[in-house]
């Protein structure tokens, strides 16, 4: 069973498709941008939503250096999204997890004689 949003729901959702840009390279990232927006959209760089509101975008590291990178490139553009400032990067859930896992091993691990710690679970995990 789906959930329908509320009747007075205001969030408007773009979805978009596949592209066969590569994400590989600023200039490949820029292009993707522009590709969803301006062709996909059909929006104009100086767009009301493009540029008075956060557009979230969430990524592997990779990706966010490359929007990062981009965003350094375009930072005399004239309007705030061709600048790219309109763009909030966020981790992805992945990254986010792996980096907290390994957090949680560098802060916890102890020894295999340290009772409780995770070193003496693994141990006693690889015994049964």
């Amino acid at each position: 069973m789906v959930c329908q949003p509320p009747s007075d729901h205001l969030t408007v959702q773009y979805p978009g498709q596949s592209i066969t840009i590569p994400e590989n390279s600023v200039s490949d990232i820029i292009k993707v941008i522009e590709d969803i927006y301006y062709r996909q959209k059909q929006m104009h760089p100086s767009h009301e939503i493009l540029c008075d509101y956060a557009v979230l975008s969430i990524n592997d590291q990779a990706t966010n250096s490359l929007l990062r990178s981009a965003r350094v490139l375009r930072s005399h553009d004239n309007t705030t999204f061709t600048r790219f400032d309109s763009i909030q990067l966020a981790p992805g859930m992945f990254h986010f997890l792996l980096n907290l896992a390994w957090n949680m091993l560098e802060i916890h691990c102890g020894h295999g004689d340290d009772h409780g710690s995770i070193q003496s679970i693994i141990i006693e995990l690889n015994k049964k």
